[in-house]
């Protein structure tokens, strides 16, 4: 079995180049780099615990 808790909760995928992309733990690693060109990957149980936080925060403002 794998633990989880020691993978990262979110990592990165980084264009490096022409077709060329990086996995990496930030956004823009290298210098001119832009955070906002790196595509955002958050682990699964991460995703599904936030997921179940917003749909229980919308079901208190409903009722």
């Amino acid at each position: 079995m794998i633990d989880k808790t020691e993978n990262p909760a979110e990592i990165y995928l980084v264009p490096v180049g022409l077709d060329e992309y990086v996995w990496c733990d930030t956004p823009a690693p290298g210098e001119g780099m832009r955070e906002e060109d790196a595509t955002r990957y958050v682990r699964e149980d991460v995703y599904l615990a936030l997921q179940a936080q917003v749909e229980e925060t919308q079901g208190e403002k409903v009722a």
